[in-house]
């Protein structure tokens, strides 16, 4: 991967690395009253910067010590987050509950479950409703479904 250009943040208290400045964010709106700024090239995907502002420095990153890797529970909480949510999305893990828990005959449901359920249901209707309206002819809308949107992103990346 080729250089990037990145500007990185340190913690002006304790010149600790906070982290870098997004893409495409004006570096003049931030007050540098807390924080020093440092401007570097490098490839993300082969260097990191390990260390704080002022002794710190770009290092290749399979020259760094095992003991120097850092992983975070926040990090591992986040990428196992995404795992479940792409398996199994939220409102996929809602309707299976509410499903088990609206069968469960044993379970006397509750008047918050009873209208979240009738919510949730009515709320389906209505944009399967709205979705059979798009669809005909003479309105001033080009329904696109889920599939057509797929098809048009392979035919975009030669997939297609």
């Amino acid at each position: 991967m080729a250089k990037e250009n990145v500007t990185l943040m340190f913690n002006k208290g304790n010149k600790a690395l906070i982290g870098a400045v997004p893409a495409g964010v004006d570096k003049s709106i931030i007050d540098t009253g807390e924080i020093y700024l440092k401007d570097i090239a490098y490839d993300p995907q082969t260097h990191t910067w390990n260390g704080p502002y002022d002794t710190g420095s770009l290092q290749v990153i399979s020259d760094i010590a095992v003991n120097d890797q850092i992983i975070d529970e926040e990090m591992l909480d986040a990428n196992v987050a995404d795992t479940i949510e792409e398996t199994y999305p939220l409102y996929k893990q809602m309707n299976i509950i509410i499903d088990m828990l609206d069968k469960n005959s044993a379970i006397t449901n509750t008047a918050e479950f009873t209208e979240l359920v009738t919510f949730l249901k009515d709320q389906r209707d209505r944009n399967n409703a709205r979705k059979e309206v798009y669809k005909q002819d003479g309105t001033p809308y080009e329904f696109l479904s889920k599939e057509d949107l797929r098809t048009a992103v392979k035919k975009r990346m030669g997939e297609e």
